[in-house]
């Protein structure tokens, strides 16, 4: 083969079969973008029904959505229901992507209780190559070839425990539980609960189980974090202000900050007074955690309760050890009785269908049940680095953190391992630089919605692999040519190469405590770009003088993913100024 500066992406035409692993929105989105471009696609989803998180049986009953439902709303289907508030329930979710399958014909391609074992290149090394997918259902095993694997299994399925709770519990007779496995604090009701983190999972679940009845709870951090409420003062969802072209183009960053910043270190302080730890409010913005707050003054209520009646309690420390007994022990060399622990300390990515090596152990297991097969010498904890051989090998970026950074403090006495930060150097964040047809949906955080970027995120994947040339489709770009920035940019191998190793780069220079975290508006319009749908030039005069009212709310409206469907879709234009509050009623 020759060298990857010439070599140009594969093209999938119509008719192309594409493998799509994952049921939840992204996955759910990305098989309708695959059937506008006529390929045929198959979604694997190992459970029985569609929404991924949201689904019944995942995370607590009384989950509801960081995003605004405006947020969450795609621009070719809106909502066929009102949600209940601003911030829709996991069940409003699913009925929402349950609608839109049936809408756009998708239930068809979706085969529920499989499970994928194995995705594998059929000519490796080569970045023109088909896929190997090998499914378990109830029928049993079944091999496929398709054309384009694309993941869509989320950041939220691996629990990840502090290390206090991985080395033997040493006695301890309590409930220990990951907030994954958390359904309603009810269960908890007379209990003393130790809640460990301070993310947006440990806000929810501390709060519930202190409304339904437990006799403490106490929040358990190391490091404090910049609360952000994600409704204001005045009732309105808080993305709906802060994810718009004017806030991230037109605003200046300090008056960015200032807005931002000024409720949120209003709550914080209040926080920091019950015993939070105070955040570093001067350190690097790569290395500051925020967490989103739904309910802030039921929080505030419960902190500012007189002493003898506050149940619920900030720590400020991280759990070093637990038992024997119900006996915890802290780094601060504290300690207390509780009857159970909860860790809301995060997800490791993993995806076990990419290891050949785990699944040739699988298989030496099902022919010799009884004997003991060495484990792989090569593979780490997550299974993804350990190995070269591995198809995540060459995206995979591990590095080390600040000791200050880590999730649960876990790290903190001198002679403890410094923590690890794991991030996946993909073109755009999406497309492996290796197997261009290999695409990976929803690996980043935003301050937007990010099941509308993966629907986003598959939308490019698809365009750029169908296209045979840099010019892309003649019929799209004739109906794009008013957009700005609308000239598709097709990369090569070589492209995507670099821009993978500049991410690396910046991953092990910078080492940022969030390496999946991206600028909603500019991610998005940088993938729009890419494949011409982009909205008209706001620094054009045309377009204002054109259309104002469309103008005027893609500047001040809500970024919302019908800013990308303008070329040919009119509910999408009257939907972005639906959203900005002109030129018709709210929904």
């Amino acid at each position: 083969m020759t060298s990857s500066t010439s070599v140009p992406l594969p093209t999938l035409g119509e008719g192309s079969r594409l493998a799509i692993v994952g049921a939840g929105s992204a996955g759910v989105y990305a098989a309708k973008e695959a059937l506008d471009a006529g390929w045929i696609p198959t979604v694997f989803e190992r459970g029985s029904r569609l929404g991924g998180v949201w689904r019944p049986g995942n995370h607590w009953d009384s989950l509801t959505t960081n995003s605004s439902f405006d947020m969450m709303q795609r621009g070719d289907f809106a909502f066929p229901f009102k949600p209940s508030s601003d911030f829709p329930t996991r069940l409003e979710i699913c009925k929402y992507v349950e609608a839109f399958a049936s809408h756009f014909g998708l239930d068809k391609h979706i085969n529920f209780g499989t499970t994928v074992l194995v995705v594998e290149p059929i000519s490796p090394g080569d970045s023109h190559t088909a896929w190997r997918v090998v499914t378990e259902s109830a029928q049993g095993e079944n091999e496929a070839t398709f054309d384009a694997v694309f993941v869509a299994t989320g950041q939220f399925s691996i629990p990840r425990l502090p290390r206090a709770l991985q080395e033997g519990n040493a006695g301890f007779v309590g409930t220990i539980a990951h907030s994954h496995d958390f359904r309603d604090g009810a269960h908890f009701a007379g209990q003393r609960v130790l809640v460990v983190g301070i993310g947006n999972s440990a806000l929810d679940v501390a709060l519930e189980c202190a409304q339904r009845g437990a006799a403490s709870v106490v929040v358990a951090c190391r490091r404090g974090t910049i609360l952000l409420p994600i409704m204001s003062d005045d009732h309105k969802a808080l993305d709906k202000k802060i994810v718009s072209r004017f806030w991230h183009y037109a605003q200046p960053k300090a008056l960015q900050a200032y807005r931002l910043m000024t409720e949120a270190l209003e709550v914080t302080k209040q926080f920091v007074a019950a015993g939070m730890p105070p955040p570093d409010l001067e350190g690097n913005a790569l290395h500051q955690r925020i967490s989103n707050l739904k309910q802030k003054q039921q929080w505030l209520q419960m902190l500012r309760a007189p002493e003898g009646e506050r149940v619920l309690r900030m720590h400020p420390s991280g759990l070093e050890s637990c038992g024997p007994g119900n006996r915890v022990d802290f780094f601060d060399g504290s300690s207390m009785e509780v009857d159970a622990i909860i860790a809301c300390t995060g997800y490791r990515v993993d995806f076990p269908f990419l290891q050949q090596q785990r699944r040739q152990q699988q298989l030496q297991q099902k022919e010799q049940e009884c004997e003991d097969i060495e484990e792989e010498k090569e593979g780490n904890e997550d299974g993804l680095g350990g190995s070269r051989s591995h198809l995540l090998g060459p995206v995979v970026c591990d590095y080390e953190i600040p000791a200050a950074e880590s999730e649960d403090g876990s790290h903190a006495l001198s002679n403890a391992p410094a923590a690890q930060a794991r991030a996946l150097a993909l073109h755009r964040r999406v497309m492996h630089p290796q197997y261009p047809t290999l695409n990976f949906l929803t690996q980043v955080t935003c301050f937007g919605n990010e099941a509308i970027v993966g629907g986003l995120q598959a939308r490019w994947a698809v365009n750029i692999l169908s296209r045979s040339g840099e010019d892309g489709d003649k019929d799209r770009n004739e109906a794009a040519g008013k957009m700005e920035g609308n000239r598709p940019q097709r990369p090569d191998m070589a492209a995507i190469s670099r821009s993978c190793q500049q991410l690396r780069d910046r991953f092990e220079r910078v080492r940022p405590l969030f390496p999946n975290f991206v600028t909603y508006s500019k991610y998005v319009d940088e993938l729009a770009t890419d494949i011409g749908c982009m909205p008209p030039p706001l620094s054009s005069a045309t377009t204002w003088f054109e259309d104002p009212l469309l103008a005027y709310g893609l500047l001040f409206g809500p970024h919302v993913e019908a800013h990308h469907r303008l070329s040919h879709d009119n509910e999408a234009r009257d939907l972005v100024m639906r959203r900005a509050g002109v030129g018709a009623a709210r929904l």
